[in-house]
């Protein structure tokens, strides 16, 4: 109350702004240190999740992203750990100790996972490139359309969400 009356109603609601965005700031930065911490703790346990670009020294140990964050969220809730824990498990099993990643993406509708593992892991990575393509990108349940053009399985639910926003948007039947 004492700021309105010292510097009157616009430079009050000028205050109350610059509080929200600075609240707006905080919160940001509290996420990222968050996901900074769980991202490290999981490297810890499968340290061939850290992403080690090579080419920008700088950016090396920062953790803002892993590898298991460059796949589809859908896939990722629905079998993108199970396949950590797999390919963890082959790792131990037969003492591989310089397996890593150089890319994991989503391409023609299906997980792409690029290793220097060879065809030692080839079993459990057609597995789940086979199940990708039959998995919802967005919330990780049985797809049942693939989008026309830029291609990628939908479910029924978020098919229809994405016509709502995107209404010219093609699809056709798994």
């Amino acid at each position: 109350m004492f700021k309105l009356l010292k510097y009157g109603f616009e430079d009050f609601v000028d205050y109350v702004n610059n509080k929200q965005q600075y609240w707006n700031n905080l919160i940001d930065s509290l996420k990222f240190w968050c996901n900074w911490y769980k991202n490290k703790l999981i490297c810890v346990r499968y340290p061939w999740l850290f992403i080690n670009s090579g080419v920008y020294p700088w950016l090396d140990n920062q953790y803002t992203e892993i590898w298991i964050d460059c796949m589809p969220e859908g896939w990722r809730k629905r079998f993108g750990w199970k396949m950590v824990r797999d390919i963890d498990k082959y790792l131990r099993k037969h003492k591989i100790k310089d397996y890593h990643i150089d890319q994991v993406k989503e391409k023609y509708g299906e997980l792409c996972w690029y290793d220097n593992a060879g065809p030692e892991l080839s079993k459990i990575k057609e597995k789940y490139e086979e199940l990708s393509a039959r998995t919802c990108v967005i919330c990780g349940k049985d797809a049942t359309h693939i989008s026309a053009g830029y291609v990628c399985p939908y479910c029924e639910n978020c098919m229809n969400d994405l016509l709502k926003r995107q209404p010219l948007r093609k699809f056709n039947k798994l």
